[in-house]
């Protein structure tokens, strides 16, 4: 679940951990969905995730909002002895008034995930707010309410399942509004280990409206960029000043665009990161490295530390010295070193270490019924390879079929069949291989 789930948890056991009182009601303070597909009672109220200044559809909300306030305050300073089923109806009586808000916000977004281009999702947007007021005016209309109901369902039980989460409806009382009607409060810590997807794959795995949506909603946010960072930014926004937030990620989070998108978006809007730890060992069994990191809201006058040592600065790349910005590029190393190969599928490659990738028996068996098979598998070579393997002896190999047609590419037929069965099922439609770096074959079937 791409969430901040593990905060709650950690707010749930600081909540229960008293062992001279009784375990405490805490039903309101347990949500779940998904962090970063939410909106804001701002957002809500206009029916839009990009609201104009004029018009609100849910012109009551702020009313809405300030009763289930009151009744939320109400559970939140029970005395101890409460009985459970007192505050559990108190409860009920504020979930039942926020059932509209959260079908607003959540026919929103439905809306944006329901297509693939601006238009179509602000001609859906439309669509389902005009029924959405239909409804609110009518006292009984199943057929209309079960239209509303089947969108949002579509949503949540999806390709991949989006359960919105629009932090402002959920926990009223930290973002409590002012008398201009912005936010003025917020958490005041976020603790957690949020997923690590790189930026290519959110689309692949999560869909391109998923990548869609986080360029909407981050602004100056690059789609090449790690999922954590929009974790950083998410938990960033929701703090209040002088409120700090401790998180992992993964070491591309000081680097190229996920740098940018995360955290050197949060020193340039009054973030200041206070602590950091670079490449920490994973404690479980999991071979991987990672960055545990700890970010200010607002100006920061405590000693900063970064990996166990006092410094006067940590910068958005994680180091001591120079400034948050890119580096200036140099004019002289035009031409001279480019990005590399893209596999866009690991199907095209032989490595008995990757139990992802063909094994090296299955290249053995097709260049056993075909030798010409191995015309079109070359050295996959990385900088692993260049540092571990001086005499030139590498593990790794993958097809290359360069801008080949498909009918050209059939001559070595076992490969295309293998890229058939291995990397279509995982390529957009009437696609083995997009028109990225190795190989280009068009596949009509």
């Amino acid at each position: 679940m791409h969430n901040l789930g593990r905060n709650r948890c950690f707010s749930l056991w600081l909540a229960t951990f008293a062992k001279d009182h009784p375990f405490t009601f805490v039903d309101h303070t347990l949500r779940g969905g998904d962090s970063l597909v939410g909106l804001t009672a701002h957002q809500v109220e206009a029916f839009h995730w990009q609201p104009k200044e004029e018009g609100a559809l849910l012109r009551d909300m702020p009313s809405r909002l300030r009763h289930i306030l009151n009744a939320r305050a109400q559970i939140f300073d029970a005395a101890d002895e409460t009985p459970y089923e007192t505050l559990a109806q108190k409860l009920a009586v504020t979930e039942e008034q926020m059932i509209d808000l959260r079908l607003a916000g959540d026919l929103t977004i439905a809306a944006f995930f329901a297509a693939d281009k601006p238009q179509e999702r602000e001609t859906r947007r439309k669509d389902l707010a005009e029924k959405f007021r239909r409804a609110q005016e009518r006292v009984t209309d199943l057929e209309l309410e079960n239209e509303l109901q089947g969108a949002v369902r579509v949503l949540k039980t999806g390709q991949i399942g989006i359960t919105p989460f629009h932090w402002e409806l959920e926990f009223p009382e930290v973002f409590r509004l002012n008398e201009h009607g912005s936010r003025a409060s917020g958490f005041n810590a976020f603790v957690g280990n949020p997923p690590f997807l790189g930026g290519k794959k959110i689309s692949t795995n999560l869909l391109p409206t998923y990548r869609d949506w986080l360029a909407t909603m981050f602004e100056n946010s690059n789609s090449n960029s790690d999922l954590v960072c929009y974790f950083f930014r998410r938990a960033f926004e929701l703090l209040n000043l002088q409120g700090g937030l401790g998180l992992i990620a993964t070491n591309s989070v000081s680097q190229g665009a996920t740098r940018a998108t995360g955290l050197y978006y949060i020193v340039k809007h009054g973030g200041e990161i206070f602590a950091a730890r670079k490449r920490v060992a994973w404690p479980g069994e999991a071979a991987v490295e990672v960055c545990i990191i700890h970010i200010w809201s607002g100006p920061f006058y405590g000693a900063r530390y970064l990996n166990g040592r006092a410094v006067a600065n940590i910068s958005a790349f994680l180091v001591e010295k120079g400034g948050d910005d890119d580096p200036f590029v140099l004019r002289q190393n035009a031409g001279k070193s480019f990005i590399g190969y893209e596999l866009h599928g690991i199907g095209f490659m032989f490595d008995d270490r990757s139990g992802e990738a063909n094994p090296m028996s299955v290249l053995e068996d097709l260049a056993a019924r075909n030798p010409s098979v191995r015309e079109r598998v070359f050295p996959f070579i990385g900088g692993a390879e260049v540092n571990e393997n001086p005499i030139g002896r590498y593990p790794r190999l993958a097809m290359n079929f360069g801008s080949m047609t498909l009918d050209e590419a059939l001559q070595w037929r076992e490969l295309v069949d293998l890229l058939r069965q291995k990397v279509k099922p995982t390529r957009p439609a009437r696609s083995i291989i997009g028109t990225g770096g190795n190989i280009n074959v068009r596949d009509p079937k």
